[in-house]
């Protein structure tokens, strides 16, 4: 278990399987982001199963023994509020797939894969030069959702994404929108008068 944290105090716990010894920088890496209410743990079976199936030393009895180009990193992900990672306020804002998908931006930073102040560098032939150090991100539910904000915002980082039951996010029509946040609005007044029915159930005060 190892963990980071993030800019705004934030501590995110991961859980970290690979195939080389330390010094030796990996070929390939694989981030796993779990579903709602789920952890890093939820990875525990695959994570092992995929980087075996990866090496090509998976059939020696010696399972360190693996080629530099076979070296795997797989990195599962509990996202704020779950596992063991820290929690927010409980008066702050709720936890939405594109403020998820920041703290994965935090993460990739954190490690050394990516910085969200670099722009993607592209070569003559229309590909990443850093294609080779790309991620391969694996969503499960709402992590899958998280995925897609995240490839589509930094594309640069990511191989591919791989999605599991996933959960994406809602598109509206912008006629919509005034009409969504509207509702918005209206439960997230009533749902904190339900959370928080000591402070006078939301409404607003005065004084003199």
């Amino acid at each position: 278990q190892h963990f980071i944290t993030c800019s705004d105090g934030v501590r995110l716990a991961m859980k970290c399987w690979r195939n080389f010894d330390d010094g030796v920088p990996s070929r390939r890496k694989i981030l796993c982001l779990h579903g709602w209410l789920d952890n890093a743990a939820s990875f525990d079976r695959l994570a092992p199963l995929l980087l075996r199936s990866l090496s090509r030393g998976s059939d020696d009895d010696d399972d360190d023994d693996h080629d530099a180009d076979d070296a795997t990193e797989i990195i599962a992900l509990d996202f704020p509020g779950h596992g063991l990672s820290g929690h927010k306020s409980p008066d702050g804002p709720p936890q939405l797939l594109a403020e998820y998908a920041y703290y994965v931006v935090e993460f990739f930073d954190a490690v050394g894969w990516g910085s969200p102040f670099e722009e993607s560098t592209t070569s003559t032939a229309g590909t990443s030069t850093a294609a080779r150090d790309k991620v391969i991100v694996i969503g499960h539910s709402m992590g899958a959702g998280v995925a897609v904000v995240l490839g589509a915002s930094f594309p640069e980082w990511c191989a591919s994404l791989v999605l599991l039951e996933g959960a994406g996010p809602l598109a509206r029509n912008a006629d919509d929108a005034p009409r969504h946040v509207r509702a918005a609005c209206r439960r997230r007044i009533r749902s904190n008068r339900l959370l928080f029915p000591d402070d006078g159930g939301g409404g607003a005060s005065s004084s003199s």
